[in-house]
């Protein structure tokens, strides 16, 4: 047999394309890009040239050796703490963004009660109630059960929604688990306290509910009541809420992305809570905050304490002023701005409305007065 020949058993057929290689684990990947990077380190300094030689004296000008050329730049070498470091940071790289893209906020919008300011709302981060509020803190310092939940506590509250619940609220959310729409990560706002931040409201007074979303949506929005006889230092339960809404908006939010509803309040005293749904037109999505309010009498006197007052019989303005009259507080006050320290009883005007600081605090955009109750009250008139 001829000996360039060779069996039919020692020949084998490529394995070039007939299948795929599995994907390097980020462990290889890493290991990888510590070999390159030590490669590229490793590689040698080129030599200096030689000295020139030294020309005798009397010697002809042709004889001189070419000038010497200048000697290329140190290369940049690594040192092994650094590939170490570099390393580091390319294997987190390799699990930092799978993360950064599964946890990306999507299209369904997000959004909670401003006015009165919801329990996540008024607990958020950057927010003067998230330090000074023992159930802030407590509520805060919950940490989720579940592995596939962040242990981020309380978030920035608002985001307290389920995807693909539609109208099924009672149905998936469970009693006690309302104001966390029964989300781990959220469960802290569930906490059964008689401290939570609170909201003054005038019973049988007209207020308005601001609900703020991040984007404009078109949906559906209801605000529950508590009924006579709520116990807030016990779990919130469905039977808890009025059965009909007091208040409610349909349609896309207004200006500043925010739903702004006037409601004529009922007769209530002490501490309630005001429960919010929010449906989205587009999908399954709903939203839910809890906001706790406390009912005061009204003084007397004023058109809540007087069911059937005198009308007037000037044109009124949006903001309840006469048209032809201008308020002295509106007129003296500058415009409330974000990125500003106010002092208690420093005045701004916002919308048009005048409003009296009540607390110290350094604005921030979406804590205008008319969506902070608890920085701001409407001025009067001296």
């Amino acid at each position: 047999m001829d000996g360039r020949a060779r069996s039919a058993s020692s020949i084998q057929p490529s394995a070039r394309g007939t299948h795929r290689r599995a994907a390097k684990s980020p462990a290889e990947l890493t290991n990888d890009l510590t070999k390159l990077l030590a490669k590229a380190a490793s590689v040698a300094t080129p030599p200096p040239p030689p000295p020139a030689p030294v020309v005798a004296p009397g010697r002809h000008h042709a004889d001189q050796p070419p000038p010497v050329e200048e000697p290329p730049p140190a290369r940049f070498r690594l040192t092994r703490p650094q590939l170490i470091a570099a390393a580091a940071v390319a294997a987190a790289a390799l699990v930092v963004v799978p993360l950064l893209l599964i946890w990306t906020p999507g299209d369904d919008a997000e959004g909670t009660t401003t006015s009165p300011p919801s329990r996540g709302y008024s607990c958020r981060e950057g927010n003067l109630f998230r330090k000074i509020s023992a159930a802030c803190r407590a509520a805060a310092a919950v940490r989720p059960a579940a592995d596939d939940e962040a242990a981020g506590g309380l978030g920035d509250g608002m985001d307290v929604g389920i995807p693909d619940v539609g109208s099924r609220h009672q149905e998936v959310i469970p009693d006690t688990r309302l104001c966390s729409a029964g989300r781990e990560r959220y469960r802290g706002l569930d906490l059964a306290r008689a401290d939570w931040p609170l909201t003054e409201l005038t019973s049988g007074a007209t207020a308005t509910f601001v609900y703020r979303l991040d984007d404009r949506h078109s949906g559906t929005l209801r605000f529950y009541l508590t009924r006579a006889g709520y116990d807030p230092t016990r779990p919130l339960i469905w039977a808890d809420l009025e059965s009909e809404p007091i208040a409610q908006a349909k349609g896309e939010p207004g200006a500043g992305d925010a739903y702004r509803v006037e409601v004529k309040l009922p007769q209530r005293t002490g501490r309630h809570l005001l429960y919010s749904i929010w449906e989205s037109s587009d999908s399954d999505a709903a939203l839910y905050a809890c906001s706790d309010v406390d009912f005061v009498a009204p003084e007397a006197g004023s058109p809540a304490a007087d069911p059937a007052p005198a009308a007037s019989t000037a044109p009124t303005a949006s903001n309840g002023q006469p048209d032809d009259v201008e308020p002295s507080a509106t007129r003296a006050a500058p415009e409330w701005e974000s990125g500003v320290a106010y002092d208690v009883g420093d005045q701004v005007v916002f919308d048009g409305v005048a409003y009296r600081c009540l607390q110290p605090h350094e604005s921030i955009p979406g804590w205008d007065p008319a969506s902070a109750p608890g920085f701001w009250e409407r001025a009067k008139d001296d």
